[in-house]
């Protein structure tokens, strides 16, 4: 009977091996979905478009930090002149650098959810020199 019991680990390790070893523990996903390329452009701004970004589930008192890139997919450059978000508990960071037609520019954002309980929706209003009317980035959260 150990025999078997020996046979048997041999071909069990055997198998394992043969199939590229243990089974593998799946990655870890991220609370924020990866950055993503949104279009800026001058009729994009005439319009009021906005983009909604899903932070997710948020501990309270947490610091959740993303970005997404903007794209110039007009025909005349653009610089970031401001950004303001609704609330003192979301930051920004960007360049203030000219993007060329078909360009990208990075944006970044943080909200930092201290004191916050439950759904939070905040908005963050960035002004280009494309245009008067903002490109708009709603941020919503569930806090707990």
């Amino acid at each position: 009977m150990r025999g078997l019991l020996s046979l048997g680990s041999i071909v069990m390790a055997v198998a394992l091996t043969a199939c590229g070893g243990a089974p593998k523990q799946p990655e870890a996903v991220p609370d924020v979905p990866e950055g993503r390329v949104v279009a800026v452009s001058d009729s994009v701004l005439r319009a009021g478009v906005a983009d909604t970004v899903d932070l997710g589930r948020v501990r309270e008192g947490e610091k959740v930090r993303t970005e997404v890139t903007l794209r110039n997919t007009g025909d005349r450059p653009f610089v970031i002149l401001n950004a303001e978000a609704s609330c003192g508990c979301t930051s920004t960071e960007y360049d203030r650098q000219p993007v060329r037609p078909g360009d990208e520019a990075r944006f970044a954002f943080e909200f930092n959810s201290a004191g916050f309980a439950g759904w939070q929706v905040k908005t963050i209003s960035i002004r280009t020199s494309l245009d008067a009317k903002p490109y708009r980035i709603v941020l919503t959260a569930d806090v707990h």
